[in-house]
């Protein structure tokens, strides 16, 4: 079970039983939401709610992005336009981001470009706060998504589809490296009837930023203590624990410490 710790799913794979799907380790998982500026994948609320309530760590919701309209496509301006329509109607349908979940564009189809690509993550991620994962293949677009510094800027994961061997996958990838590679299309997992993708996630630490899931430790509660009560004089007095030292404060005039 290696690199069944991934898995990519849509409509296609109709009703799955995530209980099942996180009993074989899958950690991370990513279920299509849109397409275009008006497609709204009819799975997208049931795997919303599976994947969180069997804490899959990471849950991408995906945006389809489609070519601009032929016409207009030798346009930059209107390439750009185009993307961010998609990314308007992907955030009107997705609304507010939970934590663990996160956002990947699944950059594939014929016809588009890198400018687009860049101008539909810049979009979702001025609306979000959070970086976009980005899903291609090295030579859509002539491999010019593949290859960008600007769109695979240190933040955004490479999500990077190759069917073949890993050794070969790799070939196909260099210069660059992937966060997750999608290794097949016709995987099989316990939960989900039919062909399915799966990825393995080789750098999952890269998605806590995109499901906005912190990595710094939080104080434990009992890290600070306060306690009021009343010495036996009468005067209000305060116990503070910090730092192994306790402090006994009554009248200001008559401050004692305590190494405690």
């Amino acid at each position: 079970m290696p690199k069944r710790n991934g898995i990519d799913v849509s409509h296609y794979q109709g009703v799955i039983d995530w209980g099942k799907v996180a009993g074989c380790g899958v950690v991370w998982a990513a279920t299509k939401a849109t397409q275009g500026t008006g497609f709204v994948d009819k799975t997208l609320s049931r795997n919303r709610v599976g994947m969180t309530e069997q804490r899959i760590k990471h849950r991408l919701f995906y945006h389809w992005l489609n070519p601009t309209n032929i016409v207009l496509r030798a346009s930059s301006t209107a390439r750009k336009a185009d993307a961010r329509k998609q990314a308007a109607h992907f955030l009107a349908t997705i609304g507010r981001l939970q934590s663990g979940e996160g956002v990947m564009l699944d950059a594939e189809q014929a016809g588009i470009r890198a400018d687009q690509t860049l101008a539909w993550c810049e979009y979702v991620e001025a609306a979000t706060g959070r970086p976009v994962a980005v899903y291609t293949g090295a030579y859509v677009a002539g491999g010019e998504i593949w290859k960008s510094p600007a769109i695979y800027n240190g933040r955004r994961p490479r999500v990077f589809a190759a069917y073949t061997s890993e050794a070969r996958a790799k070939d196909h990838a260099r210069p660059h490296k992937w966060d997750v590679w999608q290794w097949t299309g016709t995987g099989e997992m316990p939960g989900v009837n039919g062909d399915v993708d799966i990825d393995q996630v080789d750098n999952p630490d890269i998605f806590d930023a995109v499901c906005g899931i912190s990595s710094t430790p939080q104080p434990k509660p009992e890290d600070d203590m306060g306690i009021l009560f009343k010495v036996n004089d009468g005067d209000p007095a305060e116990f503070v624990a910090a730092g192994g030292v306790a402090r006994w404060v009554t009248d200001p005039a008559n401050r004692q410490a305590l190494q405690g």
